[in-house]
Parts: C-alpha cells; sequence; structure tokens
C-alpha cells in the first residue's frame, strides 16, 4: 500500500506492506531524508500521540493513501541544497586579482559644446562609458576590435545580477559550458538508458564575444628569430612552450596582454610536414620549476608551418585555412590543461589564457605570426569528447559519433549563399569558425628583455649542450649577462638541484647575491673537462690551411670553436663537409 508523509522538506509518498513494523517504515523514511536524525510519526498535524515504533502499520489503523506527519526530535542537519553555497576557494592569477581592483570604466571629459551643466552634474556626452561597450568606440571602432576583454565581460554579467556580492551568488557570474553527461542513478549508463536529467540537450554554436588575451607581445624578436633558425637550416617544422607572464594591457580597458620571454623547445620528432611532441618529456618539472623562480609561468604554444617557392626559395602563403581541424583540437586540449582560476565561476576555472602561434608564409614572401585561442564552447566539447577533425577536409570540424557515448545534437545559425540566416546542423561536419578568437600581438620599439643572451646551443637541437661551452660563457664577464641567457639556464636545470637553480633565478632577478653564485659555479667548472688537444697533421692530412676560410665558413667555424673545439678541428670539419652547415660540420666531428 501506499502512504504520505509530510515533513519540513515536503510530503514524499512510501511503499510499504501493512505488516511492517512502523520502526522499518521509518528506515526507508530516513533513507530519503537523512537531515532527520531523529524523529516521530504522528496521524495529528501538531505532532501529538506520536505513533509505536513496535508496532505494525495494521494494528495502528494505518490504510492505504493516509496522511502522516513527521515531526523532529533531535538536531536537524542541512541538505546540500538548504546550504548557503559558498563561495570556491580560488586562488586566482595575480593579474586577475590586480584587474578585479579596477575600475574599468572609461573616463570622459565636460564637453564645452553639448554640456549644458555644471561641473559637478553629468550627461550622455560626458558620462563614463562601460568598459564592455567599447566596440563602437574610437579607437577601437577603426581598429576594427570584435572581442571585448574577459574582465570586461565578466563586469557586465555582474551588473545583470545586481546582487554580485551577495553570499552563494557571486560565484555565478560565469556560467562555463559543460557538455558532459551526467551521472544519473535513475537508469543503466548509455546506451541501455537515458533520461532528460541526464542528457546535455541539443548544442547551439555560439561566437564568443570576449577573449581572455588581448595581445601577445614578445620581448625581443630575437626570440622567434632563434626559433625560426631550426627550420632555415634543416627544412623541418620545429614547436616549442612559450613561457612569460601576463600584465594588464593598457590599449585597452582591463585587457590582459601576455608576455612572452622565453621559448623552450621540448623533445619532438621533426619533419618537413610537421613537429610531433615525444610523449614524455623528463625535463617537464625542472623546466615549469625554473619559470616559477623566475616569475615565469607557461603561457602558450608556438610551431612553425612554413614552406618555401622551389624557385625563389623564400616562404610562402601554403594554408587555405585560418586553422586546421587537428590544430583546434590540440588547442583545446592544452587550453583544458592550462584552464584559468576564476572565483566567479561554479567550478573555480573559467577558460584559458593560454595562447597559440602559429609561425607561416604570406602573400609578400615573408614570414609571419598568427595568434589564436579558440572558445570556452570548443574547450568544454573537446573536454566532454564530443567533437574530433574531419579527415577529408582540414577547415572543418566533426561531431564525433559512438554507438557507445551519447552525442547530442549541434546546430548553428550561418548566411547561407542567398544571404539568408539559417540553422545548420552538424550531420557530421560543422565549420570552426565559431571556435577560433584571433589575438594581436607585437613586439616594443625599444626592447629590453630580461634574457639578453641569445649565445648558448637551444635544448634537444643537433647540436648539444655540454658543461664546457656552459664554462665558456660563464668565464665572459659580466657574470650577470652570461647567465642571462635562458637555454644556458635551462641546461643548469639539468646540473642542479632546485635549491642551486632558485639561487641562480634570486641572482637575476634581484642581484643580491652574486658572491653565493660565483661560489656554486666554481665548483661546477672545477668538473668541467677541457677540450681535446688539437689534432697533428699526420692525423688531419686532408686539413687545407693554405685557403683562408670565406664569411660563411668562418661562421660556421666560429659556431664550433664555441662548442669547444678548436680552430683546427673546425677547419677541417667545414671542409670535409663541404660548407654545408654547422650541423654537418659537428656531425663529421662526432662520427670522429
Amino acid at each position: 500500500m501506499i502512504i504520505r508523509v509530510r515533513s519540513p522538506a515536503g510530503t514524499e509518498r512510501f511503499e510499504v506492506d501493512e505488516n511492517t513494523p512502523l520502526s522499518n517504515v521509518k528506515e526507508k523514511i530516513q533513507e530519503k531524508y537523512p537531515q532527520f536524525t531523529a524523529f516521530n510519526l504522528s496521524k495529528n498535524a501538531d505532532g501529538s500521540s506520536p505513533l509505536n515504533n513496535s508496532a505494525t502499520l495494521k494494528s495502528l489503523q494505518v490504510n492505504h493513501g493516509d496522511l502522516l506527519f513527521l515531526k523532529p526530535t533531535g538536531k536537524v542537519e542541512e541538505t546540500p541544497s538548504e546550504q548557503v553555497q559558498k563561495e570556491p576557494e580560488v586562488v586566482e592569477d595575480e593579474i586577475d586579482t590586480y584587474l578585479e581592483s579596477q575600475d574599468g570604466w572609461i573616463q570622459r571629459e565636460r564637453d564645452a559644446k553639448y554640456c549644458k551643466h555644471g561641473a559637478n552634474a553629468r550627461c550622455t556626452f560626458c558620462m563614463p562609458i562601460a568598459p564592455w561597450a567599447i566596440l563602437d568606440l574610437e579607437p577601437w571602432k577603426t581598429e576594427g576590435l570584435k572581442f571585448i576583454p574577459f574582465h570586461a565581460y565578466l563586469r557586465k554579467m555582474q551588473s545583470n545580477m545586481g546582487t554580485m556580492n551577495a553570499p552563494g551568488l557571486r560565484n555565478r557570474s560565469i556560467e562555463v559550458p559543460n557538455y558532459k553527461m551526467k551521472d544519473c542513478k535513475k537508469h543503466p549508463p548509455y546506451p541501455q538508458g537515458i533520461c532528460t536529467e541526464c542528457d546535455p540537450g541539443t548544442i547551439s554554436l555560439n561566437a564568443q564575444g570576449f577573449r581572455h588575451v588581448d595581445n601577445v607581445e614578445f620581448e625581443s624578436m630575437q626570440i622567434v628569430d632563434q626559433f625560426i633558425q631550426f627550420w632555415r637550416e634543416t627544412g623541418a617544422q620545429r614547436c616549442g612552450y612559450l613561457y612569460g607572464k601576463y600584465v594588464p594591457d593598457k590599449s585597452i580597458p582591463l585587457g590582459i596582454r601576455a608576455v612572452v620571454m622565453a621559448i623552450y623547445e621540448p623533445p619532438q620528432q621533426n619533419s618537413p610536414d610537421d613537429a610531433l611532441l615525444e610523449k614524455k618529456d623528463p625535463m617537464e618539472d625542472r623546466v615549469d620549476a625554473l619559470a616559477k623562480f623566475l616569475g615565469m609561468q607557461i603561457i602558450g604554444f608556438i610551431w612553425t608551418d612554413l614552406k618555401v617557392d622551389p624557385k625563389t626559395r623564400k616562404p610562402i602563403k601554403n594554408r587555405n585555412s585560418i586553422l586546421t581541424g587537428p590544430e583546434v583540437i590540440r588547442m583545446a586540449r592544452m587550453q583544458n590543461k592550462q584552464q584559468s582560476p576564476c572565483k566567479f565561476s561554479m567550478t573555480g576555472k573559467a577558460g584559458s589564457k593560454f595562447v597559440s602561434v602559429i609561425v607561416t608564409g604570406n602573400d609578400k614572401s615573408e614570414i609571419e605570426l598568427q595568434v589564436y585561442q579558440v572558445s570556452d564552447q570548443c574547450m568544454a566539447l573537446a573536454s566532454a569528447g564530443l567533437i574530433t577533425y574531419s579527415k577529408k577536409d582540414p577547415a572543418v570540424m566533426k561531431a564525433k559519433k559512438s554507438s557507445s557515448k551519447y552525442v547530442p545534437d549541434i546546430i548553428y545559425r550561418m548566411v547561407d549563399k542567398y544571404g539568408a540566416s539559417v540553422v545548420g546542423k552538424a550531420d557530421p561536419t560543422f565549420p570552426s569558425d565559431f571556435f577560433i578568437i584571433p589575438v594581436t600581438h607585437g613586439a616594443p620599439k625599444d626592447p629590453k628583455p630580461f634574457f639578453k643572451r641569445f649565445t648558448f646551443p637551444i635544448e634537444n637541437r643537433k647540436v648539444p649542450q655540454n658543461a664546457l661551452v656552459a664554462k665558456q660563457q660563464i668565464e665572459k664577464p659580466p657574470l650577470y649577462d652570461a647567465l642571462a641567457d635562458y637555454h644556458l639556464l635551462v641546461f643548469f636545470a639539468s646540473q642542479f638541484d632546485a635549491k642551486l637553480l632558485e639561487k641562480f633565478a634570486q641572482y637575476l632577478l634581484k642581484k643580491d647575491n652574486e658572491g653565493e653564485v660565483k661560489s656554486i659555479l666554481a665548483e661546477f667548472l672545477k668538473q668541467v673537462k677541457p677540450a681535446s688537444p688539437p689534432p697533428t697533421a699526420q692525423q688531419l692530412p686532408g686539413l687545407r690551411n693554405s685557403t683562408p676560410p670565406n664569411p660563411k665558413e668562418q661562421n660556421i667555424i666560429n659556431q664550433l670553436v664555441a662548442m669547444g673545439y678548436n680552430a683546427t678541428q673546425a677547419r677541417e670539419a667545414v671542409w670535409a663537409t663541404g660548407s654545408a652547415g654547422v650541423e654537418q660540420a659537428l656531425d663529421f666531428l662526432l662520427r670522429g
């Protein structure tokens, strides 16, 4: 039979047997209402005359459809739905904390022509303008700005709430997309069952109107040039991680600028078509620790996609789409790994400041940089495993259909060939334009990079890093400039423990422990073996000392000498390899 139980939490029905003791019925009720640790059941609304726990329902004359009243007798615990939702304990990035303290409104002076009020009054011609309403203002309108900064968007969301600082409401300013299927206990897992509660529903693709980073600045273009040099010498593509910091972008209200200070090149496989990262980088934790000591963090990923004209040997434009499908998926995965902490989000995270930089050719046969992010919606779809790329057309994405995983319908609005706005469906492909967010980039006119030296060999290239080359660089004063070489510090990260590495970083940041650093380096240099003696004429019968090297040969010789080889060895290697390049000469020397 069915009985009804009314409690402070509401009314619920229970299916029971008339011969069941009341104590067993109370256990069943407590499973539904665990907040009631102790209670009585009564036929009276005021809870008087509580029923006997040991008696059966039949003996108590409780019949089908009867209503019983629950009266708590002990402490009532709060349920999660009744508790005031606490703000997530989130440690935000320093740049976010700073921008949250800024006003952001664009102040305007009193207009002598249109303002007819006193000095202490305001009108539509001189009122401050909200930071999210800048798209139609100069100079941003002329510049073609299409995305407002993330913190401007955040202010807009908060302005619509009214009670943005109320407990339990403040963290709802940003709704982070989540398309993962909920874990539902009401039925077997999909494909055996699905209901409206666990179904994420139809997904509508929307263009994102804000971006988490507004500009990328390279402290020095020599950072990029050194990175591209690998392609110039080998013809193979290259990739690396960007390390730097986030600072306010003063060119736009509440904007964020990502400043690139260095490029770390992890272990990878390079070919003329692509650069593929190795699955495991043994230096990953040490490189991240070094960055933290120097006040940096990982802020992006860079890769080359360069082709040359066989006749002119100049770069050409070889990309038919802004981003390919595989690039979009990779960007989404990387951004998901580097999500931005945000206390105004239900999840404690909102989007990502991680940027992607492509080095490619343009119509003018020049090398150019392109910087992008993918939208928060793309990150959520990739995280849920709902999208992939099309192998037939690299310019489009594809809904990831699966017999074992539920994939909701994905719809989008587009303009057809007749200029009409129509709704399209991912069946299964759809354009990737909704996901792509371009980011501006540049470099300072008067660069003052933190890392001033660019002479030490770069990690994971054919020219190896070694202690002898490090010794030669350290012994060239001043010491500060010698250590201000990012790739030398990466080499030291493989040689020293974290405590010693932190002392190098503190020296570069504060310049106050030079004596201690010199002492550490002195111990290190004692273990460095000197270069091997120069070979005799009998050992190198092919050596040609009579002909002076040309400028190209001399440049290769200088690089080999900087690595620890003597001039005689360097000249023989250059001659033996036909002046092909430093990598070929080094390979000749290494093979003996």
